[in-house]
């Protein structure tokens, strides 16, 4: 869409709202009459300076900025700048498109690697000054996030303005996505000392994973947190006896209690000797490992159950 009262805003995707690093003027000029464009001069904003989530897209909004001397909205050399009190220099985005820009991230954990994160980024450039670029992380975690532009005098990519503070670049953090039963699991069952006694409480783990295998983790701007069931049902035969009773005391066992923000305990206690199928699920759909089934024998009697008769 064009804005008649703005132009120079036109095409630009609203990267001049909150404009950073300065005020900035911005003129319709020969590109001949200016120089290349400046990375300490180029604006950047967007949701992408703060971080994103793995394997989606972090956006940058860019604007690539000049230095002109100006007087009455024309540009003017640099020795009649510095002679005119009405001249001054400004930032000036010129509506052109064509510069090179770079992204590379490292990560803040120590001895942190690169393996694994699934980096790469996009250019895309509107021609008229503005550029989206959009980077993606599959790995969580913080990042140091730099962005460079190529300097096409000297040959060399240039810290854009926002990324020249910290040495490395601009801290950001990747969170998980929304969590996958394909890749989330179940842990310890069966249980690795084997059949379990009726009446004793079954106890297993379970964890919640996003589609690369990160570890969920709690966001502060998610809606509804995740709501795991924990269904559990006998293998019978046609002579096996199983009251509908049996299966509401089954379920009314069941219980899960976070362990952190991804994983989770869970038990359940079965009162009759079977074999259990248990299953996570998270909408509906079995966790990647699920369902696995646990035996339970039946337990010695005690004596509480022993009737003695007379003669």
């Amino acid at each position: 869409s064009h804005d008649s009262q703005h132009p120079e805003t036109s095409g630009a995707k609203g990267a001049l709202v909150n404009t950073t690093p300065l005020d900035v003027t911005v003129f319709d000029l020969d590109i001949s009459q200016l120089g290349l464009p400046q990375a300490s001069k180029t604006i950047v904003t967007g949701l992408g300076l703060h971080g994103s989530i793995a394997g989606e897209p972090g956006v940058l909004d860019i604007l690539g900025g000049r230095e002109a001397c100006i007087l009455n909205n024309a540009v003017v050399s640099d020795e009649i700048c510095l002679e005119s009190a009405l001249a001054s220099k400004e930032t000036v985005v010129v509506r052109q498109g064509g510069a090179q820009f770079n992204v590379s991230i490292v990560p803040a954990e120590v001895n942190g690697t690169m393996e694994g994160t699934g980096f790469s980024f996009e250019l895309n450039d509107y021609e008229d000054g503005a550029y989206a670029l959009e980077y993606k992380i599959e790995k969580t975690g913080e990042y140091f996030l730099n962005v460079t532009m190529l300097n096409q005098v000297q040959s060399l990519y240039e810290n854009l303005w926002m990324f020249t503070f910290g040495g490395l670049g601009r801290q950001i953090t990747i969170l998980p996505g929304d969590t996958d039963v394909a890749m989330s699991t179940i842990e310890g069952l069966p249980l690795p000392t084997g059949p379990s006694i009726a009446g004793r409480r079954v106890r297993f783990e379970f964890t919640a994973k996003d589609r690369f295998g990160n570890l969920q983790q709690t966001k502060n701007f998610a809606l509804t947190e995740d709501s795991f069931e924990i269904v559990v049902t006998p293998v019978l035969t046609s002579e096996d006896v199983y009251l509908a009773s049996d299966q509401a005391l089954l379920e009314k066992s069941i219980s899960i209690e976070a362990i952190s923000e991804s994983s989770y305990a869970a038990s359940f206690q079965p009162r009759k000797a079977f074999t259990y199928q248990v299953s996570v699920q998270l909408g509906g759909e079995d966790f990647g490992n699920s369902p696995v089934m646990q035996e339970v024998v039946a337990g010695g009697i005690g004596s509480q159950f022993n009737i003695l008769r007379g003669l």
